[in-house]
């Protein structure tokens, strides 16, 4: 993966981004992403990747999530940064209950941490699209 030099403003941009830096797309194991975004929209060089996810989020895994979260932020100390997550999964299938359910719990565990969160996207084997904040709510 390679740095992004563009500024992200919208979803449309952010999913631009997300299939830029992750492309090819294909996955052996769900896992997911997360992005750091300045005030300005300049994204900051590191994506961080967590794989290897087993089953569906935990009360404690978003806890810990969030805790680290703020530990970041705080650790980087460049303002107002809000987060962008990624969730990957293998398979072609439209949008799932469980993909649901991650998107939900990544998006308390930015809330948890005080930081601001941009619209969730799906990655499987074949496309990156955004998963719908209504939809999140049904999780």
């Amino acid at each position: 993966m390679t740095s992004y030099d563009r500024t992200i403003h919208t979803q449309a941009e952010l999913e631009a981004a997300w299939r830029d830096l992750v492309t090819p797309l294909g996955w052996s194991s769900p896992r997911f992403w997360i992005m750091l975004i300045e005030p300005s929209g300049r994204p900051l060089p590191q994506l961080i990747e967590i794989d290897e996810l087993e089953g569906a989020p935990r009360d404690d895994d978003i806890e810990r999530g969030a805790q680290f979260l703020r530990m970041l932020v705080e650790h980087l100390d460049v303002g107002d940064l809000r987060v962008a997550f990624l969730f990957a999964r293998p398979g072609h299938e439209s949008i799932q209950p469980l993909d649901r359910r991650w998107a939900a719990s990544l998006a308390s565990m930015a809330r948890q941490a005080g930081i601001a969160c941009e619209p969730l996207h799906l990655a499987n084997d074949v496309r990156i699209v955004p998963i719908p904040l209504d939809e999140l709510d049904a999780a």
